[in-house]
């Protein structure tokens, strides 16, 4: 017959019992080329199958109807009978089969087994932030994860004549408001002419955040424009002109440390440090790493670099980390200034944050970057902190750490397992 195709659905009348007549069909023919092949023969294993009506052998043996056992021996015996010798029927139902048991097995010289060596406590996956908290961190939390926090929900000490009023002065503070802040811009289209989009992602984002409707999405989209807008330089470097081809986002990173050699340790970190000094990196930051805790580290680092973006277009580029701060430093833009930013960056230990960024992203650049020149494509980290960033107020809520050759690379050796130079009169 003609093939055709019933677009009538399987619901209407006759449709579904013309399926199956057609299924039926064409099982039979099937199992027809199946029994037929064979030149000189055939075995067929059959019995009471799940469903053996619906097959085309049951079918064709036993017609119509449900099988049981006695029927299925009778319609088989029927069979070979009018075979003329031709259709055998062999029964191979098993045989109640015997259970071994084995013998009793000897537990007499059994004894739970000592532990004969010291486990190796080096070796873990750390972060930054279990580095600065001393610990190798609890499962699911920052610490072993990567994610980073900005700072706790503290009310910050307040200035009346530190200038104008920050758009974000009574937004909330925390854990939770950074993590909006970072997701909103995450997402966000940064130019100038997609502002519509970022209110738009803003209002839908803050349902999973369930920020208080006190704060308004276009306050809050607003606020974060302005930042975008903030020159990151004395060239005017804005994320304002950074389009979405030039970004990266949520960076992961995930490097060893130490792998074959001695464990890290603090002091090693901060002898690089040291070595480099101002104006790279402030004294005061190679004492606060010498004076972390960790226990040494030996297998991998890991974390989460929020941006990673190229200040132009082509080869010319040179590669900026970025960190979104939400910290609250008071209500007024004067709040902002290098000093408060400065003990900030300090308080939290953000240098040595941002220094573990940059090598991560020197690793991958390495690896990504034809022609790769650490002197020539690795610009340095920047560290904004969104509620003090407004175009008129360049400068403000704005950190940079130059990302120097010799301080990048001499940190890369030293995670690598190299031990840090000497320094003249000192101790590595």
């Amino acid at each position: 017959g003609r093939r055709c195709i019933d677009l009538r659905g399987k619901d209407h009348p006759g449709v579904k019992e013309a399926a199956l007549r057609a299924t039926r069909e064409e099982d039979l023919r099937l199992a027809y080329v199946a029994l037929t092949r064979a030149r000189h023969l055939t075995v067929v294993h059959h019995g009471l199958v799940n469903e053996l009506e619906l097959s085309p052998l049951g079918h064709l043996l036993h017609g119509e109807g449900k099988v049981d056992a006695a029927t299925l021996r009778d319609d088989l015996a029927s069979l070979a009978a009018r075979s003329d010798g031709s259709i055998e029927i062999v029964d191979e139902s098993p045989a109640t089969a015997a259970t071994y048991v084995g013998p009793e097995p000897d537990v007499s010289a059994l004894a739970a087994a000592s532990l004969g060596r010291e486990l190796d406590r080096t070796f873990r996956t750390s972060s930054f932030s279990a580095l600065v908290s001393g610990h190798a961190g609890a499962a699911g939390s920052p610490e072993e994860t990567g994610a980073e926090r900005d700072d706790p929900a503290l009310e910050p000490a307040r200035d009346p004549g530190a200038g104008a009023p920050v758009p974000l002065r009574d937004f909330v503070r925390g854990t939770r408001a950074g993590r909006f802040l970072h997701r909103v811009l995450e997402l966000a289209d940064f130019r100038v002419d997609a502002r519509d989009a970022l209110r738009d992602t803003v209002d839908k984002v803050r349902r999973a955040f369930a920020v208080p409707a006190v704060h308004p999405s276009e306050s809050i989209a607003d606020a974060l424009g302005l930042a975008l807008d903030a020159p990151l330089d004395d060239a005017g470097t804005r994320l304002a002109d950074v389009p979405p081809e030039r970004r990266w986002n949520e960076l992961p990173f995930l490097f060893p440390v130490a792998p074959g050699g001695a464990p890290l340790r603090p002091a090693e970190l901060a002898e690089v440090v040291r070595r480099e000094g101002p104006p790279a990196v402030p004294a005061e930051v190679a004492d606060r790493i010498e004076a972390l805790d960790f226990r040494p580290l030996r297998g991998f680092l890991r974390g989460y670099v929020d941006l990673v973006f190229s200040d132009a277009p082509g080869p010319d580029g040179r590669y900026w980390v970025v960190d979104f701060k939400s910290n609250d430093l008071g209500p007024h833009y004067g709040d902002y200034e290098s000093d408060a930013l400065r003990r900030a960056m300090r308080e939290h230990d953000y240098d040595l944050q941002a220094l573990l960024y940059l090598v991560a992203v020197h690793r991958f650049l390495r690896v990504r970057l034809a022609g790769y020149d650490p002197a020539r494509h690795l610009g340095g980290a920047r560290y904004l902190f969104l509620r003090g960033m407004a175009p008129e107020h360049a400068g403000r809520g704005v950190v940079e750490i130059p990302a120097t050759p010799s301080l990048v690379e001499g940190l890369d050796a030293v995670l690598a397992g190299a031990s840090a130079p000497t320094a003249p009169g000192g101790n590595s």
